[in-house]
């Protein structure tokens, strides 16, 4: 039969073993706050290489996986009565070995992390029938091995070019006095014209929901069964997923929403939020609704409609008050008499919302309610209403 794990099957492959029998509730419960096998325990990574953090938090990954159990060990092949295996197997290894080793600083490299690790899944192949699950589970976690270590070796490379110290420049001639302080000049006139451009009242306006989207998105990406779905799925470079545009017609992943987000991309809350359930329709559209990897994107899905739910039931009542607010500024305005307060909040409007004002001729001022932030809003009420 046609398997469409693709990307997502490191991390959600099938068990070999049946997990121990649980109420549903609590086992969803537990996978939504992260605890997803009984095996997690805290290493300690700070004394290695960022490489090798990389790497000892690869193995600590597949260690997780319930279909790892296989791997954890050395094979105790004389309790098994596998009295062939030392025949077939030169160089036993396993993902316990490959963690110890990587703790005590015994690799030199990566590279020699990267023979051990493939190494295990070798030896199962060797050992195993090619009918075998074994065999399968172990084929599966040589091939997307590769390409989680495919990451890290690219995360060197950056390193290493980060690091390289920059090429020397050729010694050219000291530019007069007046000159410097021409450029000098324009450079400080260019900062001024983005600084009165970047205006503070719409980057505030706009971030009250996108701070509430990003937090959403924050609370989703610590959860450990997001890892798949943090990245674009790579169908161009990886050949098991060559059919997964005939499935996905508009790739998602929320590292991709993130910077969205960041970017100010989307206009409005409901734009994000189709983005993001993109991302587990996709899952659930290439996977099989059997699989591991359906069943997380479900989950996730109903997670994130719930916390949504409240975002907008949050910037419904915001609405309300800001609208009730805006009433309440223009009633006080229409009576108000004191030009020296009027001054002072028309100095604010200008300041925190330009685009909030407009100068007509005779030396008119309109004040566009609307288009003025919550923030400033408030403070402007306080201001208008005191004594």
């Amino acid at each position: 039969s046609r398997s469409r794990a693709g990307a997502f099957a490191f991390f959600s492959g099938e068990r070999t073993r049946s997990p121990a029998a649980e109420p549903a509730h609590a086992r969803e419960e537990d996978e939504m706050e992260g605890s997803i096998s009984s095996r997690k325990r805290k290493r300690d990574k700070t004394n290695l290489a960022p490489e090798f953090q990389k790497c000892l938090g690869l193995v600590n990954a597949i260690q997780l996986r319930e279909d790892a159990r296989d791997f954890l060990e050395p094979v105790d092949w004389k309790a098994l009565g596998l009295v062939t295996y030392p025949d077939v197997v030169k160089h036993p290894m396993d993902l316990g070995t490959v963690e110890k080793k990587l703790l005590q600083k015994e690799y030199k490299d990566i590279q020699g992390f990267a023979t051990d690790m493939r190494l295990i899944w070798q030896n199962t192949m060797a050992f195993n029938q090619e009918s075998s699950e074994i065999y399968r589970n172990a084929e599966a976690f040589l091939v997307l091995f590769d390409r989680k270590f495919g990451e890290i070796e690219m995360f060197v490379e950056r390193a290493k070019e980060e690091n390289a110290p920059p090429p020397k420049k050729k010694a050219k001639s000291k530019p007069s006095e007046k000159r410097t302080s021409n450029v000098s000049e324009k450079k400080s006139e260019k900062k001024s014209e983005k600084k009165s451009k970047a205006s503070p009242a719409k980057a505030d306006s706009l971030g009250i929901w996108r701070k509430q989207c990003m937090d959403i998105i924050n609370f989703i990406k610590a959860k450990p069964e997001a890892a798949i779905f943090l990245e674009p799925v790579p169908y161009d470079t990886d050949p098991s997923l060559a059919d997964y545009l005939t499935f996905v017609k508009k790739p998602m992943d929320l590292g991709t929403i993130e910077k969205n987000l960041q970017k100010g991309k989307f206009k409005d809350p409901d734009k994000f939020a189709d983005d993001v359930r993109l991302v587990w329709q996709n899952a659930m559209a290439f996977n099989m609704e059997d699989s591991e990897v359906y069943a997380v994107a479900k989950k996730f899905e109903e997670l994130f409609e719930r916390k949504f739910k409240k975002l907008t039931k949050m910037m419904e009542a915001e609405g309300n008050k800001m609208k009730k607010d805006r009433e309440q500024f223009v009633n006080i305005l229409r009576g108000m008499d004191d030009n020296e307060k009027m001054g002072e909040l028309v100095v604010m409007i200008q300041k925190n919302c330009p685009e909030a004002m407009e100068m007509k001729q005779g030396k008119e001022i309109v004040i566009q309610v609307g288009k003025i932030d919550v923030k400033t809003l408030e403070k402007l009420v306080k201001i208008a209403a005191s004594e």
